[in-house]
């Protein structure tokens, strides 16, 4: 696959056991110094998980950590109580394969066991074009582009799909 999840967390190792099976490609876990046993945890239950842990708790800085580990051209994140539903991840890719113009893409939120669209992505979807970045992304990374990203420069066109 031609994306990376990157999961940025601290002593949610309950939370990441339930949902880092879920996703379909692979998991760069970057974990801010927990203390809680998570990391062997993760790295016992799931080993196809690449685990980074830090020393310290960094915040959100560590998915850049992640990112920088990633090996792929694409690279999506998550929370450690989060996943990217079925399919969603190579639809996004199709999207950026599609228009490579258009750097970022974000996902729809749904929430609970009945999956209701998050208000804020109601709010989100009357705007006609996206200046800010949701919760979940999933962008092309700098060895893809070629060229430096600059948030708020004409280089960086978002758009919602």
């Amino acid at each position: 696959m031609s994306v990376t999840v990157v999961v940025a967390s601290r002593n949610r190792r309950a939370d990441l056991l339930a949902s880092l099976p879920r996703h379909e490609a692979p998991v760069v876990l970057v974990d801010n110094g927990s203390t809680d046993g998570t990391v062997a945890a993760v790295g016992s239950a799931l080993p196809a998980v690449r685990i980074l842990p830090l020393d310290r708790n960094v915040g959100a800085l560590a998915r850049t950590v992640g990112v920088l580990a990633a090996a792929t051209p694409y690279v999506a994140f998550a929370d450690d109580d989060s996943w990217w539903a079925p399919g969603a991840l190579a639809r996004a890719v199709e999207v950026l394969e599609a228009h490579p113009a258009v750097a970022l893409v974000t996902g729809r939120i749904l929430l609970g066991p009945d999956e209701r669209v998050d208000p804020l992505t109601i709010d989100l979807s009357k705007v006609e074009r996206m200046d800010t970045v949701g919760a979940w992304i999933i962008y092309r990374t700098e060895r893809d582009r070629g060229a430096k990203v600059e948030g708020g420069s004409e280089n960086v066109r978002c758009s919602s799909f």
